[in-house]
This record gives C-alpha cells, sequence and structure tokens, in this order.
C-alpha cells in the first residue's frame, strides 16, 4: 500500500503512531474493513481510486470491493485472498494507525506470524453470517497473536447485514468469542466488541441507523480509545547485542543496536557471556559523537578495558546483566511446508545477532494451535502447522533471555538447511 497519509492532526501536531494488526479467518472480511475505514475517512488518492474502479470493470465486479484497496498484487485481485502481509496507514482524529493486514488462509500463516510481531494491539475480525462466526482459523490466529505478546483486542463482528443486523446472533459471537480469548489467557477486560458491516459501513466510522439497540462506539472510536502508543524501552536494563568490530583510526569500534535501556559515556558494563568489564569511552552515532543512547539506537561504541568482543556477545551493566544459558525451553511453531523438529536433530538457533547449532533435547509437549491445547507429551518430532514447547541445548553458554523478561532476546528462529522453518519465544532458562 502506497498512499501518503498526513502524520498530523487539525491542529497540525504530529499523530502518535500504532500497529495495529488485523487477524481472522479467511473471508471473514479484514481487508475488506480496513478498505472501508481508508475509503470512509477519504485518505485514498483519486487516482488510487479510479484504478480500484478500472479492475473491478474489467473483472465484472457491479459493488465497490473494498479489499482491493488493500490487494495491491493483480494475482491477489484475481485470486481474492490476500497472500502476504500488506501495512496500510489510517489516520483518525487521534492516531495514525499502521494496520497490518495478516492473511486468514493457512498457507499463509508464515506471513501472519511475521506481521504479528510488530503489532501493540489487535483487531479480530469474525463474520456474523450463517454457517461461519468463530472457525478454526480464528482460534489459531488468536492463539498466536496471544503467544507474541498482544494483549488489547477490538472485536470486529463483521458481516451483520447478511443477518439482518441481528442483536441476538451479535450477542452470540460475543459470547463464543468471550469464551475462546478468556480460555487463551487475554484479559478480557481488554477486549471491545462492536458489530460492523464493512461492506455497507455501518458502525465502521459512522453510527449506523440499522442497529439501534447498539448505544455503543463506533470501530474507530473503540480502536482510538483502546491505542497503546509504542515507547522504547528505556526503562528496561540495557541489552546491547553485538553485530560486527571496525578498527577506526587505531580504536576498535563496536557497532551494535540498543536494544532495551541506556548507556552513556563513563558508564561501567559487562560484556556477556564472557564477563569481562570496561568502561564506555565514546558513543557514535551516524558519525557524530554523543554522550548518551538509548534504546531503538542504533550506535558504535567504544569500551576501555574488554579485550574479547565478538558478534552475538551482548552488552549490559553491572548488577542487571544479561541472561546466559545452554539449555532452554521455547514455545516454537512449525511454519514451513514439510518441515519437522526432531529430538535429537541439530538446528541453527537464532536469537538476536546470535546464529548456533542446537540440538532438541526433548519435546516437552505438543500444542493444537487452533485450541491451545496439549494434546501430546514428550513426543518425538514437530510437524508443519504444529506447535510446541522444545527443549534446546546448545554446544556452550550464550545470550539469552525469557520472552517475559527481555522480549527482544526472547525471540528465536529456528532453522534447517538454510531455511527458516519455525518461530518461537523462550520459556524457561534451565542451565
Amino acid at each position: 500500500m502506497d498512499e501518503a497519509v498526513d502524520a498530523v492532526d487539525a491542529s497540525g501536531a504530529e499523530l502518535p503512531k500504532v500497529n495495529i494488526v488485523a487477524i481472522g479467518h479467511i473471508d471473514h472480511g479484514k481487508s475488506t474493513l480496513i478498505g472501508r475505514l481508508v475509503y470512509d475517512s477519504n485518505q485514498l488518492k483519486p487516482d488510487r481510486l479510479e484504478e480500484i474502479k478500472s479492475v473491478m470493470k474489467k473483472l465484472n465486479k457491479e459493488k465497490f470491493e473494498y479489499a482491493f484497496i488493500l490487494d495491491t498484487f493483480q494475482e491477489e485481485r484475481e485470486g481474492a485472498m490476500t497472500i502476504d502481509t500488506v501495512q496500510v496507514p489510517f489516520k483518525s482524529g487521534k492516531y495514525l494507525y499502521n494496520f497490518i493486514d495478516c492473511p486468514g488462509h493457512k498457507e499463509f500463516v508464515k506471513n501472519m506470524i511475521s506481521g504479528a510481531s510488530y503489532g501493540e494491539m489487535a483487531m479480530f475480525v469474525v463474520a456474523a453470517k450463517p454457517g461461519e462466526g468463530v472457525q478454526s482459523q480464528s482460534k489459531e490466529h488468536a492463539w498466536r497473536a496471544k503467544k507474541l505478546g498482544i494483549g488489547g483486542v477490538a472485536v470486529a463482528v463483521n458481516k451483520m447485514d447478511t443477518v439482518n443486523y441481528d442483536k441476538v446472533k451479535f450477542e452470540a459471537i460475543v459470547s463464543d468469542v468471550r469464551s475462546m480469548l478468556d480460555t487463551m489467557g487475554y484479559d478480557l477486560g481488554k477486549v471491545r466488541f462492536v458489530p460492523v458491516s464493512a461492506m455497507e459501513g455501518d458502525n465502521v466510522t459512522k453510527k449506523s441507523a440499522n442497529m439501534g439497540w447498539y448505544a455503543g462506539p463506533t470501530l474507530v472510536e473503540v480502536l482510538d480509545s483502546m491505542a497503546v502508543v509504542p515507547s522504547p524501552p528505556v526503562e528496561k536494563p540495557l541489552r546491547l547485542p553485538v553485530q560486527d568490530c571496525y578498527k577506526i583510526g587505531g580504536e576498535t569500534v563496536i557497532v551494535g543496536r540498543v536494544e532495551t535501556g541506556k548507556v552513556g559515556v563513563g558508564d561501567e558494563v559487562v560484556i556477556k557471556p564472557g564477563g569481562e568489564r570496561g568502561i564506555v569511552k565514546s558513543i557514535k552515532l551516524w558519525n557524530e559523537e554523543r554522550k548518551a543512547a538509548a534504546a531503538g539506537d542504533n550506535i558504535g561504541l567504544v569500551v576501555d578495558g574488554i579485550s574479547k568482543i565478538e558478534r552475538g556477545d551482548v552488552f549490559g551493566k553491572l548488577g542487571s546483566e544479561p541472561g546466559v544459558g545452554r539449555e532452554f525451553d521455547a514455545e516454537i511453531f512449525i511454519l514451513e511446508e514439510n518441515a519437522e523438529v526432531e529430538v535429537g536433530k541439530e538446528y541453527v538457533i537464532r536469537c538476536g545477532t546470535n546464529r548456533l547449532k542446537c540440538k532438541v533435547e526433548k519435546i516437552v509437549n505438543k500444542i493444537d494451535p487452533r485450541s491451545g491445547l496439549v494434546v501430546g507429551k514428550d513426543v518425538g518430532e514437530l510437524k508443519t502447522d504444529d506447535a510446541g514447547i522444545v527443549r534446546f541445548a546448545a554446544p556452550h553458554a550464550f545470550v539469552i533471555e525469557k520472552q517475559s523478561d527481555i522480549p527482544q532476546l526472547g525471540r528465536i528462529l529456528v532453522r534447517d538447511n538454510e531455511t527458516t522453518i519455525g518461530v518461537g519465544v523462550v520459556k524457561e532458562i534451565h542451565c
């Protein structure tokens, strides 16, 4: 999506930016709903609108297809299915949202995972149309989003026009979704429900005249009331993974991104897993000298007193040093077709800037991603679309954190033969 959206409000002040991931079952109307939001708020360029109408005419579409606003590739238009993660800016009165439209089709769950990892909140779309409601992929997406740390959820009960805007049908969907999210561990106090029709525009940006029984806010108003503006995790302990080292003017410049916390000239730091200590001599940011840097900054660091530095090492401060382990449990999702994770086999684990071979010591349990329930214990393998808790053992200690403590160093990629076959989050570190 290449629409330019001014990131300012009516007074000219810059709007806070919020990422929001759209999840739900295939054909429940995620793309149509986001397209309606963009269309109704007059954020679509005239030439873009004409392009969509031209495509509709070629495909013999009689009614305006809001999903075409998102479906930027010809094959997606013809296939009537979003096949990649599409990011769409949308400006409300209070925020500039970056909608991440995640595919609903089973084959494209991998893209959904990568999309969800950027979201602070979710818009969960469930269709009220007879025979739809909560489906298998509805459950799978909700469960995966929860495991990736998304908490606040705006539930759009879509296609209310197909059930004559029936209050009873809406309440039945609400009951089903609440029960499902409660079972998965969501905080129901952070879940809101809105009856909408993306196709007709009911309760999307304007109150619906067809649902007098609903006195609540529109979808946009719900999003604005729930929005969480992301802020760099500067209050967390310092974590600066080493990407590389260069010799510049006789000094060793350590390059990396400050993932969490802050660092300043004169700070005493420690590098793990080695444990050497040193004093920060200088900080370079875009070839400029800085006195300090914080989470989100890509910097060059000159440190006195540390001699052994390798890619994958992580800087911290005394008293809040990076966690080190060799054996850990991770909850992983197998994404690649015809892939498997087997007990006794080695896989390349990527965590932060680290890449090292780890052996699968044990598959603690197997989880059904559609229900979140454990369906097997101490199993021999996980295959495509499976999830589970896997115990890995590295050849030596390295920096790794629990996802609940330092998310930035608690996420892993699992690779086999140069292919990423799974993603996961670290649950426990044993030694």
